[in-house]
């Protein structure tokens, strides 16, 4: 089983985004789709979560996810929500972001094309996860959680430190010219995001991510991107977008050692 991960601080934290390999999951699932809820057998679901954490060496009660909306919210997890969203994706905490301070507690999300964002904040020794797809980022949800975040937990920017996991590029995420146009309405910075190509239309999900974590203060040197395409890599990832709505998820997590 493989795992893309962010190694900024390999002796305090642990953040990966599970790849699409070393499970029992057939067909357009195959082999390690995590996700409970896109018509994947559950038995075979249950054996690669099960095959998941212990990659991780984690309990089922050390993982804790989010019932995600798409929306704006962030709530905090603490160790009386390990396990919540393992076994049944409507038990997650409903929320598109969670963070937590406790250690050997993850907080996770489930994901194809959507951006994950990961942070870590040393001072205050905090970490957290935030799932950012299409819908989410036009409401600017990374933008409105981590401020936030920052007002309740009193965190300056400067002390943030964040990676951009694998998800789809603009090069995938196509556009209509009357989205466009609703976009550009949105705000100024949303114009940065927006890409023609001829006369198709594309928005460039994770750029927009990076200028609202720009916007919030972070330093640019604080913010990593592999820039790997979910889309581009069919042996490693899942992709709705390349797919089709029968596609697996991986999970993002983030968790302090």
């Amino acid at each position: 089983m493989l795992f893309k991960q962010w190694n900024r601080f390999p002796n305090d934290i642990v953040a990966c985004t599970s790849t699409r390999a070393g499970g029992v999951s057939g067909g357009v699932y195959q082999s390690l789709n995590l996700a409970l809820h896109v018509g994947d057998q559950l038995e075979a679901v249950s054996e690669n979560r099960e095959r998941f954490r212990k990659a991780l060496n984690l309990k089922s009660s050390q993982i804790v996810f989010t019932f995600q909306n798409h929306g704006v919210d962030m709530l905090e997890a603490t160790k009386d929500d390990g396990g919540k969203g393992y076994a049944d994706l409507e038990d997650g905490l409903k929320a598109d972001g969670l963070y937590t301070k406790e250690k050997n507690l993850a907080v996770a999300i489930q994901h194809a094309d959507c951006v994950p964002i990961f942070f870590y904040i040393p001072k205050k020794r905090i970490v957290g996860i935030i799932h950012a797809g299409f819908p989410g980022t036009l409401k600017s949800a990374t933008k409105v959680m981590l401020t936030e975040l920052m007002k309740k937990e009193k965190v300056a920017p400067q002390d943030i430190y964040c990676n951009i996991g694998p998800a789809l590029t603009f090069s995938h995420k196509l556009i209509t010219l009357e989205t466009r146009a609703e976009i550009a309405s949105s705000g100024e910075s949303f114009h940065f995001a927006l890409k023609a190509v001829g006369d198709e239309n594309y928005f460039d999900t994770p750029l927009m991510n990076f200028i609202q974590l720009r916007e919030l203060g972070i330093p640019v040197d604080q913010i990593d991107y592999g820039g790997e395409c979910v889309y581009e890599h069919s042996d490693k990832y899942f992709s709705v977008a390349r797919d089709g709505s029968k596609s697996g998820r991986m999970i993002s997590l983030i968790y302090q050692k």
